[in-house]
């Protein structure tokens, strides 16, 4: 397990500690890059695949929406960061970030303008381009959320909707059929946009 970014002890965390979760030790004798732009309320996701992109932690935003807004890679083979990636719609901070078949899905979040956002975007890591706008969007508008990948469909559960008010609702996006449902009380409907 890689770790980086984030805000402790008063600094932000330009270091990058390895867990190896098998021996449940952290590995202390690597030899790890320091990441020159440290960042709290960043998303990242590991791309395993397809074979022609790089195999990597991807990660963008955070700091309140006022970062560049580039994706950057840790690529776990060399061991070094990318940091001059493809600019990614509006940064967002406590957003979520999701890897599937080559393209990352960066859902929600909080931009500078401090109102929580149901934006999507997805990267193409093997195009290296963004596809954004209001044709993608959709689910209930929150930060600070978790977002779980199984199957083709990411499950976006709890977050806040504003600075004070919180959500337990679940939205659930499609990538294949490219669309989101919404749990209400056990039963599942379909929001009222679809698109091809």
């Amino acid at each position: 397990m890689y770790i980086f970014n984030g805000f402790g002890t008063g600094n932000l965390n330009s270091n990058v500690d390895v867990f190896d979760l098998e021996n449940r030790i952290w590995l202390e004798n690597i030899d790890t890059p320091t990441l020159p732009d440290p960042k709290s309320g960043a998303s990242s996701c590991l791309m395993t695949g397809p074979s022609d992109i790089t195999t990597g932690i991807y990660f963008w935003g955070g700091d309140g929406g006022q970062n560049p807004n580039k994706i950057q890679i840790y690529d776990l083979a060399n061991q070094e960061f990318q940091t001059n990636g493809t600019n990614i719609g509006e940064n967002r901070e406590y957003a979520s970030a999701n890897c599937y078949d080559g393209k990352v899905y960066l859902w929600g979040g909080r931009p500078a303008s401090g109102i929580a956002t149901n934006q999507l975007d997805i990267y193409d890591a093997r195009l290296n381009q963004l596809e954004t706008g209001s044709i993608h969007n959709g689910g209930t508008a929150r930060f600070g959320h978790t977002a779980s990948l199984h199957k083709g469909k990411i499950y976006i559960w709890g977050g806040r909707v504003s600075q004070t008010g919180r959500t337990n609702s679940l939205d659930i996006y499609d990538i294949q059929s490219v669309f989101f449902y919404q749990s209400h009380y056990n039963n599942f409907h379909q929001y009222d946009f679809f698109y091809q």
